[in-house]
């Protein structure tokens, strides 16, 4: 199926589900915190299945439901808060039927000496996660992203490996693993991404943009500077049957959006 982020729509409660299917989407990406004025509580099972009535009364499932924390935070008070937080969202999507609870790791800026320190730090907390995950009967997934702690395939395999357990699930954001550097080599990127976890990939990320002095600039999709139309003939090959979610679709373009999607991934 393709998606979209619910909080790409800036809609109040009341209107954000048709708005969504209206669109032509139907799955999403919900954060609760991101697109609801009041977010249930995680641990409020009669206000999700409420809020999963509204959303399947409009044909919509979640893919992901957006819990995005510092998995490494150095405060050891935010680091705990951070993984109970997670854990806490276990629940939560399970209630409302999604697919994985999603997270990315945490910014990272030192030497490699220090990445190993930080990706210990974050390991001990997804091992502690899935522990629960198994418990729940619930997929959770990490997002590998060149600026944070789990930067690359190669690391994401590691933690995948290490952690040891079927419950740990993988966002694929081809564009959160570029950058100025590798931009041009991204064909050979991905494929490294392919081989590292293709098969535990839940959800994939779409969207396009450009690099440059001022970071990251969003584009419509084929008019940046990811090659999508390489890329999702790649992914139907790779990772068949994966909802693909539309970061970022822009009022006006969901039409053109989800026609570009289906073309290219169809390839």
């Amino acid at each position: 199926m393709i998606g979209t982020r619910a909080h790409d729509f800036k809609l109040p409660r009341e209107e954000l589900f048709k708005g969504i299917k209206t669109a032509g989407f139907d799955t999403m990406q919900l954060a609760p915190a991101k697109s609801l004025a009041t977010p249930p509580s995680p641990r409020d099972d009669e206000s999700l299945l409420a809020l999963r009535a509204e959303f399947e009364g409009c044909g919509l499932n979640i893919t992901v439901l957006g819990s995005y924390v510092d998995m490494c935070a150095r405060n050891d008070d935010a680091y705990i808060d951070a993984r109970n937080t997670y854990m806490d969202n276990l629940h939560a999507a399970k209630i409302l039927g999604a697919r994985v609870v999603g997270t990315e790791t945490s910014g990272f800026r030192g030497s490699e000496d220090e990445r190993e320190k930080q990706y210990v730090r974050l390991r001990e907390s997804v091992l502690r996660i899935a522990e629960r995950a198994e418990k729940e009967e619930q997929d959770f997934g990490i997002e590998p992203v060149a600026a944070h702690t789990l930067n690359t395939p190669e690391l994401t395999a590691r933690l995948i490996k290490e952690v040891d357990s079927p419950r740990l699930r993988i966002v694929f954001d081809p564009w959160n693993l570029l950058t100025a550097d590798n931009i041009g080599a991204q064909r050979e990127l991905f494929s490294r991404c392919f081989e590292a976890f293709a098969d535990r990939v839940s959800a994939i990320h779409i969207k396009d943009g450009f690099h440059d002095a001022r970071g990251y600039t969003p584009a419509l999709l084929g008019e940046g500077m990811i090659d999508l139309k390489w890329l999702l003939p790649k992914l139907r090959e790779h990772i068949p049957s994966v909802d693909l979610l539309r970061e970022e679709t822009q009022p006006a373009h969901e039409k053109t959006d989800i026609e570009f999607i289906k073309r290219w991934y169809n390839a």
